[in-house]
C-alpha cells in the first residue's frame, strides 16, 4: 500500500520526529501538542448518512464508519502535532471477547456478560476461530483497506491483567478471589499476558504503517509497538494488592513493547502512584481524575504530574473542561511554566482556525526553554 498521510497532515514526517523526542523527554522547541480546528471551507464532500440501524452497527461497521469518519476529515484541519486516525473497537476490553465473554452494545459502550463462574473449570486459551476476534480482524482490515493509508487504524483496546479478569468474572467476586485464591489468579495473569502479545501481535500486523510503527489511543503515536497500559480495578485494591496482583505482570508486559503510554485513571487509584511509577519500563504517564472532579490539567493534580516527572515519565495533558479559549491557553500556560516543553504533551479541545492558528504562535513564542 502507498502512504500518503501528508493528504490531512502535510507536515507528517516532523511530526513523527517531535513525537519521539516526547517519548525520549527532550525538547522539540515547545510541547507536542494536538490541535484540530473546525475548517471555514469543505475539503471534499460530505456523504449523508442515515443514522446507524442498531448499536453494533455503530461500533463495528467499518464501511459506515470510515464514511463518517471522511466527513470528519473534510470539515477539520490537523494542526500542529495531531494527526488522522481512527479505530474500531469491541468495547474497552476486546481481549475479554476473543477470551469467551459475550458483548452487550450500547450507544456509547460496550458490556460484557461475566461467563467466568468457577475459576477451577476455567483455562484461558487460545481461540483463532472465535467468531468475535474473525469479525473483528475482519473489521479492521476492512478500516485499513478504505484508509488508502491517508490516515492510521489503531489496534483495538485490547486490555490487560486483573481488568480483563474484572469484565468476565463479576468484580465484586474477583475482590474475594484475590484474598481467598490468590495462587490460580496469578496464574491466570501470568497466561493473560501471553495472549495479550499474542492478540497484539495479530492486530498490529494489520495496523502497522509502512515502518512497521503504530498510533494508540489518547491519540499517541509511536515507533514500534506502542501500548495503552492501565489498571482500573485498583480502586478496588489495596497497596499490598496492587504491588501483588498488578505491578510484576505491568512490567513483564511492558518490556514486550516499545512504547508504553499508563492511563490512570480516578482518585481511588491515587494510593498506588508510587508503586506504579516504580515501574521503569513506562514511558509515558496519563491522568484522568474522574467524573465530576477538576479538570485533568488543573493545578490541583500538579503534586501527582510531580511524582510522575520525579520518575523521569513523559507527561500527557488533557487541556479540556474550561468554559473559555482564554481560560484553556491560561490553563496550558501555567502547565508549561511548571513542567516546561520536554517531555509534555498537550491534548486540546476543537477549535476554530483562528483560534488554533493563535493557539500554536502563542506556543511557539512563549513555550520554549
Amino acid at each position: 500500500m502507498k502512504w500518503n498521510m501528508e493528504k490531512y497532515q502535510p507536515r507528517w514526517n516532523e511530526v513523527k520526529e517531535r513525537f519521539e523526542a516526547w517519548w525520549n523527554r527532550s525538547s522539540c522547541g515547545r510541547p507536542l501538542m494536538s490541535v484540530i480546528a473546525r475548517r471555514n471551507e469543505l475539503s471534499g464532500p460530505i456523504k449523508e448518512l442515515p443514522p446507524s440501524s442498531s448499536n453494533e452497527q455503530h461500533h463495528l461497521d467499518p464501511d459506515y464508519n470510515i464514511a463518517r469518519y471522511r466527513n470528519y476529515l473534510h470539515t477539520h484541519d490537523f494542526m500542529a502535532e495531531s494527526f488522522p486516525n481512527t479505530n474500531v473497537n469491541i468495547g474497552p476490553s476486546s481481549l475479554s471477547v476473543y477470551l469467551g465473554a459475550e458483548p452487550e452494545f450500547a450507544p456509547d459502550t460496550v458490556w460484557y456478560k461475566h461467563c467466568i463462574d468457577d475459576w477451577d473449570s476455567w483455562d484461558f486459551k487460545y481461540n483463532p476461530e472465535n467468531p468475535w476476534l474473525r469479525r473483528h480482524l475482519q473489521a479492521i482490515s476492512r478500516q485499513v483497506e478504505l484508509a488508502h493509508g491517508e490516515f492510521l487504524v489503531s489496534p483495538p483496546g485490547l486490555l490487560e491483567g486483573v481488568d480483563v479478569l474484572s469484565a468476565m468474572r463479576d468484580p465484586m467476586q474477583l475482590c474475594y478471589d484475590l484474598i481467598d485464591r490468590p495462587e490460580i489468579i496469578k496464574r491466570h495473569l501470568s497466561v493473560l499476558n501471553g495472549l495479550y502479545h499474542r492478540y497484539f501481535d495479530l492486530f498490529h500486523q494489520i495496523t502497522k504503517d509502512e515502518e512497521g510503527n503504530c498510533v494508540q489511543c489518547f491519540q499517541v503515536w509511536g515507533k514500534g509497538k506502542t501500548i495503552k497500559l492501565q489498571c482500573d480495578f485498583a480502586a478496588l485494591m489495596n497497596r499490598e494488592q496492587f504491588r501483588e496482583f498488578t505491578v510484576p505482570f505491568l512490567r513483564e508486559q511492558a518490556r514486550y513493547y516499545d512504547r508504553r503510554l499508563y492511563h490512570f485513571d480516578g482518585v481511588d487509584a491515587l494510593p498506588h502512584l508510587e508503586a506504579l511509577l516504580e515501574i521503569e519500563e513506562i514511558d509515558a504517564f496519563q491522568w484522568t481524575p474522574g467524573a465530576g472532579k477538576k479538570p485533568t490539567s488543573d493545578e490541583k493534580w500538579f503534586p501527582v504530574y510531580d511524582r510522575a516527572r520525579d520518575h523521569g515519565k513523559s507527561l500527557w495533558f488533557d487541556i479540556y473542561g474550561y468554559a473559555t479559549h482564554q481560560e484553556t491557553v491560561a490553563a496550558s500556560d501555567r502547565i508549561v511554566k511548571r513542567y516546561g516543553d520536554k517531555g509534555v504533551y498537550m491534548l486540546f479541545p476543537e477549535m476554530s482556525r483562528a483560534d488554533a492558528e493563535a493557539l500554536i504562535l502563542h506556543a511557539e513564542m512563549n513555550w520554549h526553554s
